[in-house]
């Protein structure tokens, strides 16, 4: 018993000794903190509150009995030093990352909203079948519109003055994608089929597709996809 109180004696006045004194006031590089209390300890710095607000201090700035009261060594900090930069750099590495995804992401959505607002019905003849689409030829999208049209009036029928029939017709015409003899690249299209084959489909705008002739100069042509999110995917790729 007289041991155990001995010891118990002994811890409370060790911690009696590493409590925070009144009013403390720590200078480190020229700055002065006043009020200041001890919080958490690693072995490369601990953090304090004083008068003004929070603080990092690192042990080496620290004078030799802190040092001692927060088992300061060297070695042990300069390795949790080294360490915590590599995961810092890591976790900026990581946000960067994210940051960059969610930007792609947003601007894909962007881009497939506008390639839907784009979006035609085509019709075609299949040039050439390529690894990841097809060129149509002669494509040509078909826009219906409505004409009034005045409706003469029946033999021996007599008009009111003023009095007037119409009727609203739909009338529709064929308007080419491209200029002619220029193909349209259709990213998806042609799976199945064979050059010279007909074709028909949804498209959505994708701008313009690079490819070598025959004689090996490089052409663009309008380019456009079978789905808005294919549209949006070649986009970003290509930019």
């Amino acid at each position: 018993m007289k041991h155990f109180l001995l010891a118990l004696l002994f811890v409370i006045g060790c911690r009696l000794a590493l409590a925070d004194e009144p009013n403390l006031k720590l200078t480190v590089d020229g700055v002065t903190y006043s009020d200041v209390t001890f919080g958490a300890v690693t072995p490369y710095a601990v953090k304090i509150r004083h008068s003004t607000g929070i603080a990092s201090i690192p042990l080496a700035k620290l004078s030799p009995d802190l040092q001692q009261r927060f088992d300061y060594d060297p070695q042990k900090a300069a390795d949790f030093y080294q360490k915590s930069q590599a995961q810092e750099a890591a976790a900026r590495v990581q946000a960067d990352a994210a940051y960059k995804r969610s930007q792609q992401i947003a601007a894909r959505q962007e881009l497939i909203a506008k390639s839907k607002a784009g979006t035609i019905v085509v019709a075609g003849q299949i040039l050439q079948i390529s690894p990841n689409g097809a060129y149509i030829s002669d494509a040509f999208t078909t826009r219906s519109y409505q004409v009034r049209e005045e409706i003469p009036p029946q033999p021996n029928h007599t008009l009111m003055e003023g009095e007037r029939t119409f009727v609203t017709r739909t009338q529709s015409e064929n308007i080419r994608v491209t200029v002619e003899g220029e193909p349209i690249f259709v990213i998806g299209a042609g799976n199945g089929l064979i050059d010279g084959a007909d074709w028909q489909g949804r498209i959505y705008p994708a701008g313009r597709h690079r490819y070598n002739s025959v004689g090996g100069s490089v052409k663009t042509v309008l380019c456009f996809a079978t789905s808005p999110e294919a549209a949006a995917d070649y986009l970003l790729k290509n930019r």
